[in-house]
């Protein structure tokens, strides 16, 4: 994960993360998931206010239907406090 680790100002500044999950109860498969975009922070003990897109591709996050195979994009705005 990088993020912006103190104040961004009014400008902002680029993040990126990147997750992969094996799970024992699926013979080891898993999923893979990547986000990026633009986040900012007033200071460093402040939140952090995201606005980007995410990739998912693997087996579904929702445990009712862990064994079904999933791929989903989409765009989100997050805030991390």
């Amino acid at each position: 994960e990088m993020s912006p680790a103190y104040g961004t100002g009014p400008r902002g500044a680029p993040f990126a993360a990147v997750n992969a999950s094996l799970r024992e109860e699926l013979n080891y498969g898993g999923n893979f998931v990547v986000q990026t975009g633009w986040a900012w922070r007033q200071s460093q003990a402040s939140g952090l206010l995201r606005i980007g897109a995410e990739y998912f591709n693997g087996k579904s996050d929702q445990f009712s239907f862990f064994n079904n195979f999933e791929s989903k994009v989409g765009l989100g705005i997050w805030y991390d406090y």
